[in-house]
């Protein structure tokens, strides 16, 4: 999982490379023999849902009716698109990877290797025991 979030953490944070580059930068950063750039964009795709579950669940026992329906809307604007193409690119995940750094914040790729898995697996462990299943 940790891999997943570390390539995910360095895409939000170079929103001018694409997803081939930064699978190319971790598997060479955690010595893979592949790491596709599709499973980057699943693995970000994923991610944001998650978050975005999460926060809307969160929002909701505060919310009355009417403020989480305009919620759940400003939400699917964000994401929806993106989220359904089937191939993403630079521009179209712009929203995506705003929330992805917005949680990551560029904590993964700056604090180094026994960080980064320390961090991922902290996470992974946070939300199987929240939900009973990983992250990705």
């Amino acid at each position: 999982m940790y891999v997943y979030l570390y390539a995910i953490d360095l895409y939000s944070a170079n929103p001018e490379k694409g997803q081939r580059w930064v699978a190319e930068a971790t598997r060479q950063y955690f010595g893979l023999a592949s790491f596709a750039h599709t499973t980057l964009g699943r693995a970000l795709k994923a991610l944001v849902f998650n978050l975005d579950a999460e926060s809307t669940a969160d929002v909701e026992k505060t919310e009355t009716t009417g403020q989480r329906e305009t919620t759940q809307a400003r939400e699917e604007q964000n994401y929806q698109q993106p989220v359904s193409m089937g191939f993403l690119s630079v521009k179209s995940t712009a929203a995506l990877r705003r929330r992805a750094a917005q949680f990551l914040g560029g904590n993964l790729i700056r604090d180094g290797l026994r960080e980064c898995i320390k961090i991922g697996q902290a996470l992974a462990r946070k939300w199987f025991k929240k939900y009973g299943y990983f992250l990705m």
